[in-house]
């Protein structure tokens, strides 16, 4: 008897120390933020690195302060803007300094992929993934969400949607944004059937998934849907979580059973 065995990819961020906080875009709450306030270290401690690089208009250095806004009023120990589209400049040690002192990454919305060609590979990624190591948090809205995963969605509609990697701060799950306000539900769906190790979390305007260690947890003022992979052996698919809900990462990707 032959005996196959299909496995889950395991979300893989609950081994970190650090956070995220993933926002759907639209309104960030006065919530969302004191939470990623306080993930960053909170007031006196926090050292906010804002990356507008999603947004064409992180070329205008007369805009820059707009990013900026929502966070001066924390007042934070740093408060800096970082931004590049030099792919040779994000490999300079000195330029990346800022994230490397950092307790807390922001990105800004726009366009995913500006992000992933600015920075994917570069040494700034790397030193993302050791803010995450050392404690600190990375949020994003909106772009600033879809670059979480390892398995990046980079456009497109229901079964005419295109993906390629992420940062792969979160492993294993997919992140869509604008989730129901967008009617985004197919896309995602379609996304799973065909990557079936991977689960979905679709995310609403207004609303952040919160992971840290082994939680998801949900904030603001819509849902998140979370989408078990295709070969789950969990017995709901797919959960809807409101405000202040939660639940373990590893339910996301509880591996199926054996296959004989």
């Amino acid at each position: 008897m032959v005996c196959v065995f299909v496995m889950a990819i395991l979300v893989e961020q609950s081994q970190s120390s650090g956070a995220l906080v993933i926002v759907g875009g639209g309104k960030i709450t006065s919530q969302i933020r004191e939470e990623f306030f306080r993930l960053g270290g909170g007031k006196d401690k926090a050292r906010i690195v804002v990356i507008p690089s999603a947004s064409i208009e992180a070329d205008d250095p007369s805009k820059h302060e707009s990013f900026l806004i929502g966070w001066r009023d924390f007042k934070p120990a740093s408060l800096v803007i970082f931004h590049t589209r030099d792919r040779k400049k994000a490999d300079d040690p000195e330029f990346v300094k800022p994230i490397r002192e950092a307790t807390a990454v922001w990105f800004s919305g726009g366009d995913q992929n500006r992000l992933i060609t600015a920075y994917r590979g570069t040494l700034v990624e790397r030193e993302f993934h050791k803010l995450l190591e050392r404690g600190g948090v990375i949020g994003g809205t909106s772009a600033g969400a879809a670059i979480m995963s390892d398995l990046m969605i980079q456009g497109g509609k229901d079964a005419a949607v295109k993906t390629g990697p992420g940062f792969g701060f979160v492993k294993g799950i997919v992140v869509d944004q604008h989730f129901a306000n967008r009617n985004r539900q197919p896309r995602l769906r379609h996304v799973l059937s065909q990557h079936p190790t991977f689960a979905g979390l679709g995310i609403d305007e207004g609303t952040a998934a919160i992971i840290r260690g082994n939680e998801i947890k949900i904030i603001g003022l819509g849902a998140a849907t979370a989408i078990n992979p295709l070969n789950s052996a969990h017995p709901k698919r797919e959960r809807t979580l409101k405000d202040g809900g939660s639940m373990p990462v590893k339910e996301l990707n509880r591996p199926a059973s054996r296959a004989n």
